[in-house]
């Protein structure tokens, strides 16, 4: 049932990127009304190609660039989608980074959700859909073909030409060897242009076209934009059709070719079948009114044309060129804009969450490979595999593949509203990192960020925020060692930066103001930052700014565990903070004191750990 999911999503992505084509086809279509139809059919190619083909070339030429820059076609045939709990539950099982979370809550991921249901029950509707308009038109195929069985030949000397008087209209009917079936008694004075009319159908394959472009009509029966388009499709065919007779046979002809038309209209509608290729269909009085005012044009207007022909179907048929590449304006490496035109509510939207992950930086060397989208019950996941082909430039040991994909896993739990767990993993054809891998859950990062990290994609001065806030957080690489170095060094850097201005000022606040972020970062570590500041004033001799900072800091970050004392030396809070704890924990002993002091407690230990 995955796999029909599977399916189904990647169908609606398709038929989704032809919709935006299809509308700039339209409207094309309009501007190019007093010209040759031919070219109003051949652009229809254009959606024929993305009705079937999920993926493209880039280029800075793409129409999607102009009627939706964010979109990123290529991505969906890379997609997994639906993967399922199984993969979710792998991902619990295997290594998880000791930084970002310990457990899963597996309790909600054993329930159905509505999510889930939506799409099995779209994926079934759609099949069945499919499967009715197949039969149907099996059906009609097959009552066609047995009205003509006892067609005649029309005249030894041509035998592809049938007559019959179990039809009404002329047409072309079958795929292998096409023939043309004619009304018994058809007149002599309209027997050459409907001859003419089927014979140009047979000679472009027509006959194989219209059956085909039905075909990806069927797949795509839910889209009432695609019904609309093969309409106007089989107009231009049929248009150009008699564009064609009239140019092959002269100008002179027009009148009489018009009153075939109008002879032999077909009443009944035949729009729901792919065949056949009716001489009078519909739109007659649109065709006749074509016929009346079809001019050839003149080589120089045909050749410019057919450029203009050429240069739309590349536009129509690219992929727009990703991100910085096409030199958007970033901030800290990242393309706001165009993470912020991906926000998207639902993991499952494969098309935006494959921009979102293409549109963040990687290590040079490594190239982004499969992404999987866990959607079929909760917790909802995404699994990112990474190829490294040069590992020059990657070191796992300073942090580098923890830093840049831990703030890329921060983003995407901001930007994609229910995604619970990212599974990160690596491919190395050295064999360095082969096998790597880590978890990001969004428990624990909210945890870290000290906040709902979604409230960042509210707008691109909270995201500029939160990027800015991620220069300065380290990941672990999988053992807690590392997370408590990678901490110390983030309060460094973030003091360092405090004190680095407004230099003049002997007031902290002026500091902790000119670098709020800084000292947010902090602050948001809460009892974790509280090592770090307690081992450097065990150091002694913190008496300038940066103890006056600290001292800030840690008061801020003891709340009610603080004491009261006003000091001007920063040290002396310190060493008397340290005393009234050490009194408290004499009289009361250790575990009173982590209970009812337990942020207070970490100065016994004197040093950072």
């Amino acid at each position: 049932m995955n796999s029909l999911m599977t399916v189904f999503s990647t169908v609606v992505g398709m038929s989704m990127t032809a919709s935006y084509v299809a509308l700039g086809v339209i409207l094309i279509r309009q501007l190019l009304k007093r010209a040759p139809k031919i070219f109003s059919y051949l652009l229809w190619l254009a959606v024929f190609f993305r009705l079937v083909c999920p993926g493209s070339f880039t280029s800075v030429f793409s129409f999607l660039n102009v009627i939706k820059p964010a979109m990123q076609p290529d991505a969906l045939p890379e997609v997994l989608v639906m993967a399922g709990l199984g993969n979710i539950n792998d991902a619990i099982n295997g290594t998880v980074n000791s930084s970002v979370g310990s457990t899963l809550p597996l309790v909600a991921a054993m329930d159905v959700s509505p999510l889930s249901m939506m799409m099995l029950l779209g994926s079934m509707v759609w099949m069945a859909g499919v499967m009715v308009l197949l039969i149907w038109n099996i059906f009609s195929y097959f009552k066609i073909a047995g009205k003509i069985k006892t067609a005649t030949l029309l005249d030894a000397s041509l035998p592809d030409i049938y007559e019959t008087d179990q039809i009404s209209t002329p047409f072309v009917f079958g795929f292998r060897r096409p023939r043309i079936y004619l009304p018994a008694g058809i007149s002599p004075r309209e027997l050459p242009y409907v001859l003419a009319h089927e014979t140009v159908h047979i000679k472009r394959r027509d006959y194989l076209i219209k059956p085909a472009a039905f075909l990806v009509l069927i797949i795509h029966w839910f889209n009432p934009l695609m019904w609309f388009c093969f309409a106007l499709m089989v107009k231009d065919m049929e248009m150009s059709c008699d564009e064609t007779v009239i140019r092959n046979k002269g100008q002179e002809i027009k009148e009489d070719y018009s009153n075939s038309l109008l002879a032999l209209a077909v009443q009944k509608n035949s729009f729901w079948q792919a065949t056949p290729l009716a001489f009078g269909a519909n739109n007659i009085k649109e065709r006749i009114k074509n016929v009346i005012h079809y001019r050839k044009p003149g080589v120089w207007i045909g050749t410019a044309a057919v450029v203009m022909i050429v240069a739309l179907m590349i536009g129509f048929v690219a992929n727009p060129v990703n991100d910085t590449a096409a030199g958007q304006e970033t901030y800290a490496g990242y393309a706001v804009d165009k993470l912020l035109a991906n926000k998207t509510p639902y993991v499952g939207n494969a098309s935006k969450v494959i921009a979102l992950i293409d549109a963040m930086p990687l290590p040079k060397g490594v190239v982004r490979d499969k992404v999987e989208l866990q959607t079929s019950t909760a917790p909802y996941g995404l699994t990112i595999q990474y190829r490294i082909n040069d590992d020059s430039a990657i070191s796992a040991e300073n942090g580098m593949i923890g830093d840049v994909f831990g703030r890329n896993a921060i983003l995407l739990f901001s930007l994609v509203d229910n995604v619970e767990v990212i599974n990160i993993k690596f491919t190395d054809s050295a064999g360095k990192y082969e096998g790597y891998s880590t978890t990001y859950l969004r428990s624990r990062i909210e945890q870290i960020m000290q906040r709902d990290v979604r409230v960042y994609a509210e707008s691109a001065d909270l995201l500029k925020e939160l990027l800015t806030r991620l220069e300065y957080v380290y990941f672990s690489l999988g053992n807690e060692g590392n997370t408590a170095v990678n901490k110390a060094k983030q309060i460094e850097l973030c003091l360092e930066k405090i004190m680095s201005s407004p230099l003049p000022s002997s007031n902290p606040y002026d500091y902790i103001k000119a670098h709020q972020a800084e000292y947010n970062i902090i602050l948001a570590m809460d009892e974790q930052a509280l090592p770090y500041l307690f081992s450097e004033f065990a150091k002694g001799g913190q008496t300038g700014l940066k103890g006056s900072v600290m001292e800030i800091l840690c008061r801020k970050i003891l709340g009610s565990e603080d004491i009261k004392y006003a000091s001007t030396n920063h040290q002396d809070w310190y060493d008397a903070y340290k005393a009234h704890t050490q009194r408290l924990t004499d009289k009361n002993g250790l575990d009173w004191m982590q209970a009812h002091y337990p942020k207070g407690v970490l100065i016994l230990r004197g040093e950072q750990n």
